[in-house]
This record gives C-alpha cells, sequence and structure tokens, in this order.
C-alpha cells in the first residue's frame, strides 16, 4: 500500500510540474555526460519515449543522432513479462 502512494504521490508532482516546460541546455547536459563517461568511445545511447509526464529527452536524443549517436529505445514484448526481448 505504501508503494502505491508513493507513486501516486510522484506522478501528481509531475503533473504539476509538466507545465513548467523544463527545458534542457544540451551543451550543458552533453558537457556533464562525457564527463562522467567518456563518449569519445561510445556509439549507442539509450533513451526512453517519455509517458505520464516523465521528463521529455526527444530533443537531447534529436541533438545525439545528429552528432552520430545510435539511439536505442526499450521494447514491450507479449511473451516476456519483464518487457525486455
Amino acid at each position: 500500500m505504501i508503494k502505491k502512494k508513493l507513486r501516486n504521490k510522484i506522478l501528481n508532482l509531475r503533473k504539476r510540474k509538466y507545465n513548467d516546460n523544463i527545458k534542457i541546455n544540451f551543451l550543458k547536459f552533453f558537457q556533464i555526460l562525457n564527463k562522467k563517461i567518456n563518449l569519445n568511445n561510445k556509439k549507442y545511447i539509450g533513451g526512453y519515449f517519455p509517458v505520464n509526464y516523465e521528463i521529455n529527452d526527444l530533443e537531447i536524443l534529436k541533438e545525439l543522432k545528429k552528432r552520430k549517436f545510435i539511439i536505442s529505445f526499450p521494447t514491450v514484448s507479449k511473451k516476456k513479462s519483464n518487457g525486455f526481448l
């Protein structure tokens, strides 16, 4: 029961903040990401399609694609319950 209440509370917070039009500065984001994990040797980046008022990462993924990264998304399979192929 506590888990369900916590999820609802977080979802309500995201709903309220969703209209704040969060803009992420791509260059700063890229610098921080590159500092944490050296992107020079990296080719693939995982992303997600935002649902339920999650932060919209699609603009960031578009910029990464322009920089020749291959973008991957998780898939959902009817055969497996965990959502991974």
